[in-house]
């Protein structure tokens, strides 16, 4: 859950050369994900309505990235898959959401709130991109220290799993609209 500033997570997620705003309107879609986060509300998510594809939900979540925090790089990414054989999928930790323990947190920042038990990393080295994919022991050996972590889980979104196109895939649409 935790690497450095310059993980190839990173780099996958902000690629350099992605334009967003030829993501197929992925700022009408970030829009009212930007309000809602401002406003404290949650976002309307109609079927049929949202990213279509992984790249397009990508292009909605660094738009929403961009508006949020600005050009900081991500300090921490959420990775997971929905299954041992799918791709994981990532998204940025906003800086505000990230903490070390003992932390409190104002039961007003959340609209609906979740708890889920991970396991964060802490990376040691860098693992820029690369065409060949790391190995696993390359992966640990980048791995400086391993910890138990919380997650607060809350959404924007009216409908936690919407009904959007992208793909086939709710979990990307959602993490990349979280």
């Amino acid at each position: 859950m935790i690497a450095p500033e310059s993980t190839s997570a990173d780099s996958r997620n902000h690629r350099a050369g992605t334009n967003i705003a030829a993501m197929d309107d992925s700022n009408s879609h970030a829009a009212p994900l930007i309000h809602a986060y401002r406003g404290g509300t949650r976002a309307d998510a109609r079927p049929g309505v949202g990213p279509a594809t992984p790249e397009q939900a990508y292009a909605v979540q660094r738009a929403v990235w961009q508006a949020m925090i600005g050009d900081a790089r991500p300090r921490a990414w959420k990775i997971g898959a929905p299954a041992r054989d799918a791709k994981p999928l990532a998204a940025p930790i906003f800086p505000d959401r990230l903490v070390a323990s003992p932390a409190r947190f104002g039961r007003e920042r959340f609209l609906s709130l979740g708890v889920e038990a991970e396991i964060a990393f802490c990376f040691g080295k860098d693992l820029p991109p690369r065409h060949t994919p790391y190995s696993r022991q390359e992966i640990l050996d980048a791995i400086a220290s391993a910890h138990v972590a919380m997650e607060l889980v809350d959404t924007r979104l009216a409908d936690r799993m919407p009904p959007g196109r992208c793909g086939g895939s709710p979990t990307i649409c959602s993490m990349a609209r979280w």
